[in-house]
C-alpha cells in the first residue's frame, strides 16, 4: 500500500542517516579518558578510526556539536520506536520491513560504541536503542532468533541488557529449550554480585515457561545454580 512505501521511505532514511552516526560516534561520542569504555570496543570499530571524516568539517569540534548529534541520534530512534508501534498486524509488518532492512544490525553497532559510563546522554540512548531492539522481537520468533545470534552483548551486569535478553526468549519455547548453561549462570551469578534487582530473576522467570509449557531443562539448571549460589541467593 501507499502507506507501506511511505513507511520504507522514512525507515531507509532514518536508518541511513542512524549508520553514518554510528560510524562516525569517535566524532561526537564523549570519552573523557574512558578506559572503562574501551572494554567494549570491538574489532569493527577499530577499521572506523582509519575512515577520514568528510568535507562537512563534520563535528570537529567538541561541545554544542556534539550535544547536537546526541539529539539527532536520540531523535532518530525515538522515531523508529514509535514504527514498531501500535496494534499486533501493523507491528509484525513493521518489524518485517525494519528486520529486511537491517535496523537491528545498526542497532548492535549502536550498542558497541565505546564511551564514558558517566554519560548521561549517550546512557539515554541505550535506553532508546534497548526499548527498540525489545519491540522489535516483541512477539516474533524470527526476529528473536536473529538477535539471539548475538547474545553475548546482553551477558553483562546491566539492567536493560537484561530486559532486552528477557524479550529474546520471551514466550519462544524452542529458544528457552535451547539456552546454555552459562546463560543461566551468568544470571543466578548476577543475583549472587550484583544484588536483588527485579530484572534478573524476570529473565529467570520468562526462561521456565513458553508458550504455555514449562522447560523442564532450565528448570532443572537453574535448581542446580541456585543451589551452588548458596543460600543467600536462594533466599
Amino acid at each position: 500500500s501507499a502507506q507501506d512505501v511511505e513507511n520504507y521511505k522514512v525507515i531507509k532514511s532514518e536508518l541511513d542517516r542512524l549508520r553514518t552516526m554510528v560510524e562516525k560516534s569517535e566524532l561526537w561520542v564523549d570519552k573523557k579518558g574512558s578506559s572503562k569504555g574501551e572494554e567494549v570496543d570491538t574489532g569493527a570499530s577499530k577499521d572506523k578510526k582509519e575512515r577520514p571524516t568528510d568535507e562537512e568539517g563534520f563535528l570537529h569540534q567538541p561541545g554544542e556539536k556534539s550535544s547536537e548529534n546526541y539529539q539527532i541520534v536520540k531523535g532518530i530512534l525515538e522515531r523508529l520506536n514509535k514504527m514498531c508501534g501500535v496494534g499486533e498486524q501493523m507491528r509484525k509488518k513493521q518489524q518485517r520491513l525494519l528486520k529486511n532492512m537491517d535496523a537491528h544490525k545498526v542497532m548492535l553497532d549502536l550498542l558497541q560504541i565505546p564511551y564514558d559510563k558517566g554519560d548521561a546522554k549517550m546512557m539515554e540512548i541505550l535506553r532508546y536503542t534497548h526499548q527498540f531492539l525489545q519491540k522489535f522481537c516483541a512477539g516474533n520468533p524470527g526476529n528473536q532468533a536473529l538477535l539471539h545470534k548475538h547474545l553475548h552483548l546482553f551477558l553483562t551486569p546491566g539492567l536493560l541488557e537484561a530486559e532486552t535478553m528477557q524479550h529474546i526468549f520471551l514466550n519462544n519455547y524452542q529458544l528457552c529449550s535451547e539456552i546454555s548453561e552459562p546463560v543461566l549462570q551468568h544470571f543466578v551469578h548476577l543475583l549472587a554480585t550484583h544484588g536483588r534487582h527485579v530484572q534478573y530473576l524476570d529473565f529467570l522467570h520468562t526462561v521456565i515457561k513458553a508458550e504455555g509449557k514449562y522447560v523442564k531443562k532450565c528448570q532443572d539448571m537453574i535448581m542446580t545454580e541456585l543451589t551452588n549460589a548458596g543460600d543467600d541467593v536462594v533466599v
